[in-house]
């Protein structure tokens, strides 16, 4: 399976992206380990505020594992595969959580380690000169853990009997479509697909020998060229969005500069913005709005047995969950009532009856989890299948809207000029609305940073305020103070 890792912060964010209910179709949290709540949420947060009397502004390390589509994988050997990551990065005993996520027929898990330990120290007592042993909370540190885990990965793809990418086994054979995190909020904001831009931009640049001809393939798929402020080269999207050609094409600025030249010599960004609005005209937005109406009306009835299929899962899960739950319940009043009380007790204690019996509960019990850990794999295992089904219709549909959708940019890429004032503001709304989702984007790290460090001058804050009070009553009572010694001077 796949090994995605970083070191991170920011508890909130990260308790909100874990329980997402939106995005995932089912969240189950598998286990919170080391820690006094039971609470996802209040779990990370004892973490985060443990960091607080350290040096440590990452103490989180996060791991998703994610397998092959298709692969039907047990807990057992998620948890096998949290344990080999324990154990290869040295993470055995940190506190931990595991959330498993399940979202158009694919499952997959994330693992949450605390960075922080308690490190032996050795310090001088200055009053006895003596020497004493300590403990420190520190954060352990992770070197390499990207390499260490790339081969971990590949190990488990083999231990697992699956077939690993071929760019994990030869970094030469890696898909060059492969996308992170920033192109897939910009292509998701956009409506298309990370991958077809990205081999969209990649084959274009690949293909052209000079500005000119990057030009005609980029306009042929409703793209422009322009230059940036932070980005030298941008590919402007018909919407208006700007996309760096680099992080998009994978080439570096010198590669692109030998093919097209410098970019001082491409139109601005808002030269091309502006040029992108003046071809539109009322004619091509009602094309492009009744294609959209078109494939939303065809895509509804499949939206529509995703919702009803979700929340069907969800009811039988809960269902199985309720039952198992009542079940367990009465069977541990079976297992307590073969413990016998009183003298009767005290006689099976002397005989070694009360410890087979005890042995034979505690044999039981485990019997018992697994019976219902393969209940609930069994429902899983089946409701992915179901799931898969559906999402194979989905995604033959959504290749014949997008098939749809390339011929008509395609098409209109080589409209007249028509102005429009009505669909001049519209553009400038849809641009404005764009950054605004780009903010929201940054907006809740910016967030966290803020809240973490508010924490931490929210004494401050609170001391200059009582300060500031202080010396406001000071005032007051020394102009009190004055107005009596007046009033004392003045003659009745």
């Amino acid at each position: 399976m796949i090994l995605k890792a970083s070191e991170r912060g920011h508890a909130r964010a990260l308790s909100l992206h874990l329980m997402n209910a939106d995005q995932n179709e089912h969240v189950d949290i598998h286990e919170i380990r080391g820690l006094a709540s039971s609470n996802l949420h209040t779990a990370l947060q004892e973490i985060d505020a443990a960091s607080m009397g350290t040096q440590c502004k990452k103490p989180f390390f996060h791991v998703q594992l994610s397998p092959p589509a298709k692969a039907d994988l047990t807990v057992a050997q998620y948890e096998k595969a949290v344990e080999d990551v324990e154990k290869k990065l040295g993470l055995v005993g940190h506190p931990r959580a595991i959330v498993f996520h399940e979202k158009d027929g694919r499952r997959h898990a994330h693992a949450v380690w605390s960075r922080l330990h308690e490190k032996e120290i050795t310090r001088t007592n200055r009053d006895m000169g003596e020497k004493e042993q300590g403990q420190k909370l520190v954060a352990k540190q992770l070197p390499h853990f990207k390499i260490k885990l790339n081969e971990l990965s590949l190990a488990l793809f083999y231990e697992n009997g699956l077939e690993p990418p071929k760019g994990l086994v030869d970094k030469s054979q890696r898909d060059p479509n492969n996308y992170d995190l920033k192109i897939w909020q910009q292509a998701n904001r956009l409506k298309e697909d990370p991958r077809d831009l990205k081999q969209l931009i990649r084959t274009a640049l690949e293909s052209s020998d000079s500005r000119g001809a990057l030009e005609a393939v980029l306009k042929d798929h409703g793209m422009y060229l322009a230059q940036g402020n932070k980005r030298s080269f941008l590919a402007v999207h018909h919407s208006g969005e700007p996309m760096s050609l680099t992080r998009y094409s994978g080439m570096k600025g010198k590669e692109i500069t030998a093919k097209i030249g410098e970019a001082k010599d491409l139109p601005t960004l808002a030269q091309v913005q502006t040029q992108i609005r003046d071809q539109q005209s009322q004619t091509i937005k009602k094309r492009l709005d009744n294609l959209k109406l078109r494939q939303q009306t065809e895509a509804s009835p499949l939206r529509s047995e995703k919702t009803a299929l979700t929340q069907n899962h969800r009811d039988e899960r809960a269902n199985l969950k309720a039952f198992q739950k009542e079940r367990g319940k009465a069977e541990a009043l079976v297992r307590a009532k073969r413990l016998r009380k009183g003298i009767a007790g005290m006689w099976d204690r002397v005989s070694g009856k009360r410890g087979r019996v005890a042995r034979r509960n505690e044999q039981e019990i485990k019997d018992n989890r697994q019976r219902d850990r393969d209940a609930r794999q069994e429902v899983v295992t089946r409701q992915l299948a179901e799931r898969q089904e559906l999402q194979q219709r989905m995604r033959k549909l959504k290749t014949a809207h997008d098939k749809e959708q390339k011929l008509l940019v395609r098409e209109l890429g080589h409209s007249v000029q028509i102005n429009d004032k009505v669909l001049t503001n519209e553009f400038n709304d849809q641009v404005q609305g764009r950054e605004q989702d780009k903010q929201k984007d940054k907006v809740q790290d910016g967030f966290n940073d803020a809240a973490k460090q508010g924490e931490k001058d929210k004494l401050s804050i609170s001391f200059n305020e009582k300060a500031e009070t202080g010396r406001k009553d000071k005032k007051a009572d020394e102009q009190k103070k004055g107005q009596g010694r007046t009033r004392k001077r003045d003659p009745d």
